[in-house]
């Protein structure tokens, strides 16, 4: 069964994600059963410093199935944000 947290989750409102103003990182598994390529693109649409990326042969555990290739990414984000400041 899932926990009382789980199934009480729900999306963020638009006004809350347009509140963020720090860069974003959305990234995604393209067999991910929750989160689609529809989450990145409302994520680049109401968080002004989004971006986001499909990560290939991965579910939802991105970190699990493509762990190199997540850090990479996550670690070029933090790059190219250290380079705007």
């Amino acid at each position: 069964s899932l926990n009382k947290f789980v199934s009480q989750m729900r999306p963020f409102s638009k006004k809350k994600l347009q509140s963020l103003n720090m860069p974003v990182l959305v990234l995604i598994g393209e067999k991910d059963l929750f989160n689609t390529k529809r989450s990145i693109h409302l994520a680049e649409k109401h968080i002004s410093k989004a971006q986001g990326e499909i990560i290939s042969d991965s579910g939802h555990f991105i970190t699990v199935d493509q762990t190199e290739i997540v850090n990479q990414r996550i670690l070029d984000f933090l790059k190219s944000v250290d380079k705007k400041d």
